[in-house]
């Protein structure tokens, strides 16, 4: 049963108990934290590296301390760009890969 070119909707699985749905989505959300976990925790520390740098050049005066925010900020701006890129690239990779 097509209507103006969509396939029809599929009826819910009603086989598998509900328990069991949500046991299976409870372990895809904890594999998911596992492998996210990583990228959390360097994201955490490229933050406090940032938050210490300024704690330290902020005793230097108010140039130091605009040069190493505005150095946080680039550092960032690059890092973000190249995770971006990362990110692309494997999701090039898994749609058109072998």
């Amino acid at each position: 049963m097509e209507t103006a070119g969509r396939a029809a909707v599929k009826p819910l699985d009603l086989d598998v108990p509900a328990v069991e749905k949500r046991e299976g989505i409870q372990k895809i959300r904890r594999d998911v934290f596992k492998l996210a976990l990583p990228a959390i925790v360097r994201n955490a520390f490229q933050s406090a590296i940032g938050i210490v740098n300024v704690a330290i050049v902020g005793n230097l005066g108010t140039q130091s301390l605009a040069a190493a925010g505005i150095a946080n900020t680039l550092i960032d701006f690059v890092i973000m760009t190249f995770m971006a890129l990362g990110i692309g690239a494997t999701a090039l990779g898994a749609a058109f890969g072998s």
